[in-house]
Parts: C-alpha cells; structure tokens; sequence
C-alpha cells in the first residue's frame, strides 16, 4: 500500500458520490483498507488492521493511524455481553408469557373458588 495524494483521493471519493470539496478523516476503502488523512492534511494514508504507508509506522511499526483504524473495526464488532443479556431477557420474557398462557389455560378444579 502507498501513500495517495489528497487531490487522488478526493477524486475517488466524488466518482463514489462524495462532497468534491470536503477532506474526510478516515475513509473506507474496502472491507480491511481505510484512506486517513495525515495531519498535515496534504496527504492520505493507506491503512488497515496490521499496517500503514506512513513513515512512523516503518520505524516504529505502530501509528496513531493505525490506532484509528482499530477503533474503527472494534466499533463494528457486536457486544457479546450484551447481545447475551439481550437474548437471556429475550427468553425469561418468552418463559413468563408461555407460563401465563398454560395457567390461563388450565381449567380450575371442583371447590375451589
């Protein structure tokens, strides 16, 4: 992956629909490729998950891009807490409504008032 000038970039971004004159942050490329603007605004970098085109991350094999961009994929990931919590009150809430509807349902025995 290299680094890709804004003017290419934004380029891109308006053959796809995007505002022409606006410098988007970060921008997906692909399922594992983002374009993040550099600070100095004069350039992107081509990022994903492991790697980065800027030159901090040839010395250092780390980036804040790279940071950016793990933000960004942790944020799609679902919750399994809470997708767990929700499927726990999802089934309690199915056994009270299913235990109300046999007792609803049972006739009531001789006697009893």
């Amino acid at each position: 992956m290299e680094t890709q000038s804004v003017e290419a970039i934004k380029s891109l971004v308006t053959l796809f629909g995007g505002e022409e004159k606006k410098l988007y942050r970060k921008i997906r490329m692909t399922d594992r490729i983002w374009c993040i603007l550099s600070t100095k605004k004069d350039q992107y970098y081509m990022c994903d998950s492991n790697s980065c085109s800027c030159e901090g991350f040839k010395y250092r094999s780390h980036c804040k891009h790279l940071d950016i961009v793990r933000e960004e994929i942790l944020k799609e990931q679902p919750k399994p807490r809470e997708d767990a919590r929700l499927a726990a009150a999802h089934s309690l809430r199915d056994s009270i409504n299913e235990a109300q509807g046999e007792l609803i349902a049972r006739p009531r025995a001789r006697g009893v008032a």
